[in-house]
């Protein structure tokens, strides 16, 4: 019984963690060239304004 409870404490915790935190880590290293060409037209942009 006490098993059990461990072994969905621990699934709960995995599901949560693997849900949550690594899909955003995995898509920011997946398109981190789009996002750096991204984040460099808003400085340009904002450069533009400034100017």
């Amino acid at each position: 019984m006490d098993t059990w409870f461990y072994l969905h404490l621990i699934n709960t915790f995995y599901f949560v963690l693997f849900m949550f935190c690594v899909p955003p880590v995995v898509a920011a290293l997946l398109c981190w060239q789009e996002i750096k060409e991204y984040l460099n037209t808003r400085k340009g942009a904002q450069n533009e304004k400034q100017g």
